[in-house]
């Protein structure tokens, strides 16, 4: 009998920030692969902090939401619009 699965994505605003998520579920969420987190945490040079549990990578997901909104891009057409303010606040 196959067992339902969990789809992270869909629960993902459930969630508490204090639980703790693995790396699949993480790369899911942010849209990249897991490899990818695993060089980021080993370059240690990304603003994703990792929760090692054992020799377990973890994610809180309130770190997660966090590194979600600092590079979430806001696009018109092909105009990046976060740029934009950005720029013209630097202007004034």
């Amino acid at each position: 009998m196959k067992q339902p699965t969990f789809d992270i994505c869909q629960h993902f605003s459930d969630l508490s920030d204090d639980v703790l998520i693995d790396r699949n579920s993480t790369a899911k969420v942010i849209g990249t692969e897991p490899g990818t987190l695993a060089n980021w945490a080993c370059a240690g040079n990304f603003d994703l902090p990792v929760v090692m549990v054992g020799r377990l990578p973890r994610y809180r997901v309130g770190d997660i939401r966090a590194y979600i909104y600092r590079n979430k891009k806001v696009m018109v057409g092909a105009r990046d619009i976060r740029s934009e303010q950005t720029q013209e606040s630097l202007n004034q």
